[in-house]
């Protein structure tokens, strides 16, 4: 069966995981290295605004 992977981000100051869909996102900009999406979100947990890597989980 096809499982639908949800992209994840975690917060760096709480340590919640959130889904992308589920969260407030500010901005996305892209690691240059990795190639990967960083996100600005305002974390629904400690409501502090922070900057996070996703990954699909």
């Amino acid at each position: 069966m096809g499982e639908e992977k949800t992209e994840k981000v975690i917060c760096m100051l709480c340590v919640h995981e959130w889904p992308t869909n589920e969260i407030d996102v500010r901005s996305i900009s892209r690691d240059v290295c990795t190639g990967r999406e960083i996100l600005t979100f305002k974390c629904p947990n400690c409501h502090r605004i922070k900057q996070s890597l996703t990954w699909e989980g």
